[in-house]
């Protein structure tokens, strides 16, 4: 059995944890900050930056050592999005040593992220030098064809997953043998997931469920054992659910709700429609059984996305929907995003088609209409509009990712 089963079977797993954004930096400010993801404009140079009171900071005030740990990821690429809310930042190491190190004599309380082992590349398990997933499906369709090119993938997916997995075991035991399993709560969750050949090639920053669908594992000594909680909840949960659980109160601008509710019995949590975004005009909105999408209908060049309406085809513009519903104000997507005339709207019934193939749109506009209408109004709110200029070398690194590229057609090759 892999680490990450045997770790399930000794705390809380949730099987409906959904993500803020399809991308990391969003994601990661809003996970850390119990935040909405903020609407910053990537195309325009700008990057989400760490709230004032986030979670790592929040626990220094009370007397908490922080260290985050984190390499060749985006969070190390443009660190100062979040390194600034931590004391101490550990060296990267593709094999979790220096975190190993760090717990056999780690300072009490203390609060660390984890954040080092990358699976958004194929390259050398846990090492550097890492191909272009592109690069990989074409080695593969050279001797198998298309079946042979998502093969190579799929199978490089899951030999780093499994590697990821034994760093995770080894984790797990440092805290074991530096005596403090039994009093530290550990959560295992993610930013975001892979899309992998459902809507796009293999890129995330799509906003259905492959990518927004996360892993939420929480592991408390005093808190229930083996159990699975099947509502859907938020990543933007986890920093007011640390931090009711260590006595110290909730920010009052943070927008996640605590978890013990559903862990111990305590209080009330209340269902509410996951928001997320992946930029300031990509954004979704999505309760238990429905999701409605918000995205760019432009023509793009690159083709590894199918085009936005659904794979049916079924192309609503905002404007359209707009102009027989009564939604409320039409957003301003900048002077480089789209006009109303250019977002396309996509309404998915998830009980129904799960893979999110068959736009419902056209047929059933009047389901859709108190999500978008909702859906508006919270990108008219503006949210955490927190944004810092990307330097020249940050936007080489961004680039060299394929965070950049994703997030900028026109700037695809």
């Amino acid at each position: 059995m892999c680490s990450s089963d045997l770790f399930a079977a000794e705390g809380a797993r949730f099987t409906q944890a959904f993500s803020s954004s399809g991308w990391t930096l969003p994601a990661l400010v809003s996970t850390l900050g119990g935040r909405w993801p903020a609407a910053v404009e990537v195309e325009r140079g700008e990057v989400p930056v760490a709230p004032e009171r986030d979670l790592p900071k929040i626990l220094g005030i009370y007397g908490y050592h922080t260290a985050g740990a984190w390499g060749d990821t985006l969070a190390g690429a443009v660190g100062d999005v979040i390194s600034r809310s931590f004391a101490e930042r550990l060296p990267a190491g593709p094999h979790g040593d220096a975190v190993v190190h760090w717990l056999a004599d780690a300072p009490e309380p203390f609060f660390l992220y984890v954040h080092e082992v990358d699976l958004h590349s194929p390259g050398p398990v846990l090492g550097a030098n890492r191909k272009d997933w592109r690069q990989l499906y074409q080695e593969g369709e050279r001797a198998g064809g298309e079946a042979g090119g998502r093969a190579a993938v799929l199978a490089r997916y899951d030999e780093q997953l499994q590697a990821y997995d034994a760093v995770f075991g080894r984790i797990l035991d440092a805290l074991d043998d530096a005596g403090l399993d039994e009093r530290t709560v550990v959560v295992v969750t993610s930013d975001h997931g892979q899309d992998f050949f459902t809507h796009a090639f293999v890129d995330h920053g799509v906003l259905y469920d492959t990518t927004l669908h996360v892993p939420l594992l929480i592991r408390d000594p005093q808190g229930p054992r083996g159990v699975t909680i099947d509502r859907m909840v938020q990543t933007l949960d986890l920093a007011p659910t640390l931090l009711t659980r260590v006595g110290i109160p909730v920010d009052a601008e943070m927008k996640g709700q605590p978890l013990q509710p559903l862990l111990d019995g305590t209080g009330t949590y209340e269902d509410r429609p996951v928001y997320s975004l992946s930029e300031r005009c990509h954004v979704s909105l999505r309760t238990a059984d429905t999701k409605v999408v918000l995205r760019d209908g432009r023509p793009r060049r690159d083709r590894t996305w199918v085009e936005a309406g659904g794979q049916n085809a079924a192309r609503t513009t905002l404007a359209e929907f707009a102009a027989a519903h009564p939604v409320g104000d039409l957003p301003d997507c900048g002077a480089s995003g789209p006009a109303a005339s250019d977002l396309v709207v996509e309404l998915y019934d998830l009980k129904a088609d799960p893979e999110e193939r068959t736009s419902l749109i056209a047929e059933s506009p009047e389901r859709a209409v108190p999500l978008v209408k909702e859906l508006l109004a919270r990108m008219g709110q503006g949210g955490d509009r927190a944004g810092a200029a990307l330097t020249d070398e940050q936007k080489r690194t961004i680039q060299a990712q394929g965070y950049w590229g994703m997030m900028n057609p026109d700037q695809r090759n």
